[in-house]
Order: structure tokens, then sequence, then C-alpha cells
């Protein structure tokens, strides 16, 4: 309706308002249509609010089910020792617990190699070795080793890749002599040995004590500076300008074990003029490579074999059992009642044992490979955090968690009265809106059935719930109480038939009554659009017709006014003729 025409010129007419007049009488109808789209739309969110209300009422008759609503407390008393959650099938008791000793999990590590990128096989007689990787009497997983990550670094990701259960990393640990890597052999005119004190070193106390044994070792008639890097992770070694001889580090001689932590290959090397200095050939910062499996206890224990000549089989060749190459990650030991190593291929070294969880349970001792245990008590989890020496006893209580049930039973009649009171007020109240509808109206009727209803034997009052005149659901929570400490096995046949038949009645409403209102409804709002729409149509097009006729007939007065006034002017000039005729004669 948005064209118009001009006040009248003929006419004297104000055609603009008199068409809006005609049109507001012809879209009374439209208006009519609108309001019964809006009507159908607002039942919709009506029925659409009672529906999410039902959702909420359903996950809280969940809660009310057998397995949930009837929930043990577990308390412990000491918390720092162990700690335990109950299930609803645990049964109300007592019992005095000592754990003797913790479940953990193996930690190994391997001797000291200058640094993550350490050579670890020797490939100059065969191409490639292999490592077999596996946790107790799990499958194994055969590793090849060859020149693309003959690394310790390369190692550790072949290993993490394999998805055995065995995690490995690299480790620091700075610079650590014994008696298997203390000596420097060198010769400044004589050959000497230099004996390096066993101990950890960071890099820089390396270098003082490298540069007091090779002096000790010629008894200070030299002086030499020695300097740790540690970006590039090297030593210096200087032959000071005030010596007297040019000096020569073994490190292809046998008698010096210290080559791997000096970062020397195991090659000759040029003698070093007066005044002149040698780097390590490696970068050398002290790495271990550990093993970790992936859970705690005995049978979490890590077997690792080698296969140095490449045959298939492994650890057949004395070769695959010392402590050269590939074999230095060696392990299959033996073990005593503690998890201590005995015996067997021992190349890593065993930083903790693995061993089972042990604990007294009313005097009965268990073991498990677990600090987490849920199969010695029906319906309980324990938790297993310390085993102090003193091995004092907790005392585990096993109580009905009377706040739990009450929580659950407070949230379903809440849900359950916002339904009722939702359903009253879209069909009863002031809006109206579902004014006489027979879903609600049988929403509500069925709510109050199920309520009233004995289950095995008991209504609803025997747990503590009333109901108001309104079906206004409370709770007495001092019967739920007696109701809980006296009769459990009734009161929860009682309680999950009642939540059963509530919740065939919910979902009834839910999947089916509801939508197929709901879909009806979404009929009759297409409809009205429909409608609508083809009723603007013909307000357009009755408006353009208004104007049209409005338009001719200004057309029509507006020829006819023309017609009039040329018709005057003739009369006049006949008129003004005949009175000249007259005078004249």
């Amino acid at each position: 309706m948005g064209l118009s025409v001009s006040t009248g010129i003929s006419s004297g007419i104000n055609t603009d308002e008199v068409i809006q007049q005609l049109m507001a009488l012809e879209s009374r109808p439209l208006a009519v249509i609108q309001g019964k789209q809006a009507a159908f739309e607002a039942k919709i969110s009506a029925y659409g609010s009672i529906k999410s209300a039902l959702s909420t009422l359903k996950t809280n008759l969940a809660s009310l089910k057998n397995d949930t609503i009837f929930a043990m407390s577990a308390g412990s008393s000491d918390t720092s020792i162990l700690t335990a959650s109950a299930e609803s099938t645990a049964a109300v008791g007592s019992y005095s617990i000592k754990v003797n000793n913790l479940a953990t999990s193996q930690s190994l590590y391997s001797g000291i190699f200058s640094s993550a990128s350490s050579a670890v096989a020797d490939l100059t007689t065969v191409a490639s070795q292999k490592l077999k990787v596996k946790v107790g009497n799990g499958t194994a997983s055969t590793i090849t080793i060859d020149s693309t990550n003959n690394t310790l670094s390369g190692i550790k990701d072949a290993i993490n890749n394999a998805g055995v259960g065995v995690t490995a990393a690299i480790v620091n640990v700075g610079f650590v002599v014994d008696s298997t890597n203390n000596a420097v052999v060198f010769n400044d005119g004589a050959d000497r040995t230099a004996t390096l004190t066993a101990g950890t070193y960071t890099g820089a106390e390396m270098a003082v004590e490298i540069k007091t044994a090779l002096e000790a070792a010629n008894a200070g008639s030299d002086t030499y500076t020695v300097a740790y890097d540690v970006t590039t992770k090297k030593f210096t070694i200087t032959n000071d300008s005030g010596n007297a001889n040019a000096v020569d580090f073994l490190s292809e001689n046998s008698g010096t074990t210290a080559e791997e932590i000096l970062g020397f290959n195991r090659t000759g090397h040029s003698p070093i003029a007066v005044g002149s200095l040698i780097t390590s050939d490696n970068a050398v910062d002290g790495a271990r490579l550990t093993f970790t499996p992936s859970g705690p206890g005995e049978l979490n224990r890590i077997i690792v074999t080698v296969d140095e000549d490449n045959n298939g089989t492994h650890e057949e060749a004395t070769a695959e059992t010392d402590l050269e190459g590939l074999s230095r990650l060696a392990f299959n030991a033996t073990y005593d009642s503690a998890g201590a190593t005995t015996g067997g291929t021992r190349s890593l070294t065993q930083s903790q044992a693995a061993v089972d969880a042990s604990l007294d349970i009313n005097g009965l001792t268990v073991t498990r490979s677990s600090n987490t245990i849920s199969d010695i008590i029906t319906g309980v989890t324990l938790d297993l955090l310390s085993a102090p020496t003193a091995k004092p006893t907790v005392t585990l209580t096993l109580s009905k968690d009377l706040t739990s049930i009450t929580e659950h039973i407070n949230s379903f009649a809440g849900s359950y009265n916002k339904v009722v009171s939702l359903s009253k007020t879209v069909s009863s109240g002031g809006g109206n809106l579902l004014n006489g509808d027979s879903t609600t109206r049988g929403l509500i009727n069925s709510l109050r059935s199920a309520i009233t209803t004995k289950f095995a034997g008991n209504t609803v009052a025997s747990f503590g719930l009333s109901h108001s005149k309104e079906g206004v659901l409370s709770l007495d929570e001092s019967i739920l109480g007696n109701a809980v400490d006296n009769d459990v096995t009734g009161l929860l046949a009682s309680v999950d038939a009642m939540a059963e038949s509530l919740e065939d009645t919910v979902d009834n409403y839910v999947n089916s009554l509801i939508p197929f209102r709901v879909d009806g409804l979404n009929t009759s709002v297409k409809n009205a659009k429909d409608r609508i729409e083809s009723y603007g149509r013909r307000l357009t097009i009755k408006e353009a017709s208004l104007i049209s006729q409005f338009s001719a007939m200004e057309e029509t007065l507006a020829r006819l006014q023309a017609g009039g006034d040329f018709l005057s002017q003739q009369l006049a000039s006949i008129t003004s003729i005949a009175n000249n005729i007259v005078g004249g004669s």
C-alpha cells in the first residue's frame, strides 16, 4: 500500500486520505490472520518451555535410579595415606587397613654418553642392529638401529614411537667420574696417566679437575689451561706457553678411559705445540637415556634385548651383553622379592624398583599392581597415597551418603514443581496461551497420578515427599533420613519404580505428544503465513485499482470543467455580438 495519488485538483477531494481509509477497511481480515499466527507461535513457544522443563525433570529422574541415588560415603581416618570412593553397591561397615608399600614404576638409566648426539651402536661391521623392547609379558617391539637413528636422541625417539608402553628420555646429569672412565693417558716427553677424582661435576668443575689431574701427573713441571664452553659443550686444553714440550693426548690408547668425558674420538691426535690448544671432537654434557614404563607394578617391568650381529637372535652372544656399542642399552634382569635386580643382563641401572602395592585389610595381606584398587571391597575404590614406615592403621568407614541422596530428591522435586507450575501458567494463567489444552491438562494429571501411586508397596510419602493441593512437592528430610537408615532395600525399590514410571510419562510427552501438537501448530503457522502473503497481494492490487479509479475520475472532471468554461466563453461572445447589433440599430 505504498502507492498514492495527489489530492483531487478537479474534485477538491483528499483522495489519498479516502484511499487509506478504504484500504484500512480492506485490511481488517489480514490483521485477524496475523493475530492468529502470533497466537500459534506463542503456543509453540509455550510448548517449548514445557518440553525443556520436562527434559530437566528426566535428567533428575535418572539420578533417582538405584545405581546413582543411594550413594555411599567412604571416609578415611588418614587421607595422607589413602582415600576411597564408594558406589551404591557397597555395604555399610568399616575396615582396618595398613599400607605396607605402594606400587611403584620401574626406572632405568643408561651409562653416561657424551651428549644426545653421541653414537650408540658400532655400525662398522654391520649396517644395522636391533633392539627389542617390551613391558612384562606384553608384545615386544623390534626397533632397527642404523645410520638414520644411531644417536642417543634417535634411539629415544624410536622407542617412544614404537608404542610399546615405554617412555624414553634424555637426562643431562653432568660429568660423572668413576673407576671405569677416570684415566687420561698423555705424553709430554714421557707417557703419563692423569687420574680424575671420582664424583659428579658441572662442565666448569670438570675443567678444573682435568687441569688438576694433568698437572699432578707430571709433578707440576708443566701447566695447562682447561675450559668448558657451555654453548658448544666442548673442552679446550691449552699447552701453556711456559711449558717445555709439546703434549699428545693419547685418546687412542687403551689406557685412556675418559675419552667420552673429554669428547675425544678414539683416533690419534696431533701433538699440541707449546702455546697451542686442542678442542673436543664432540659436544659433551653428560647425557643418560632413561626408561620408564607406562604403569606401576611388577607386571610392567621393562626388558631390552640386543641383536648386534643382526642375525635375528637377541643376546645369544657375549658381545650383545657387554658394555660396548648397542649392548650398553641391554636389560633383562632377574629380581628378588623387593624388586631389586639380582642377575641377568643389566647394562642399564635400575634407579627405582617395580613392585606391587601391598596392604593389610582386616589382617589379610593383598597385593595389586596399581595404587588405585577397586576389586578388593565390593563397590569401593581405594587410592593408596603413601606407605609410612610406622605402618599406622587407617580406618575406612562406609556409610550411606544422606547428603547426596537428599540433593538428588530435592533436585527431582524442584524440576517436578517447575513442570507443574509452568503447565498451569500457560493453560489457565493470565495469558491463557493454552487455555483448555488437553495436552497440558493431561500432563498435570499424569504427573499427579505418578506421585500418588504406590511403588513396591510404598508411596512417595514413605521417603519424605508430600504434595500440596496445588500439586507442589516438598521433602521432609527427617523422614527421608529415617527411611534411608532403616530400610534401604525397600526404599531403593520404591524410588526406582517411581522414577521408571515418571520417565515413561515424560518420554511420552517429550517424544510424542508435545511434538505432535507442535507439528500441528507449525502447520497452522505456515498456513497463516501463506494466507497473509496471498491477502497482501490482493491488497496491493486493490490499492492500485482505487488509485487508478480516482485518477480517472479526476481526469473526467477536469475535461468536464474545461468543456463548461468553453461554452461559457462562447455564450459570452454571442451575447456581446447581439448587444452590439441592437445598440447599432
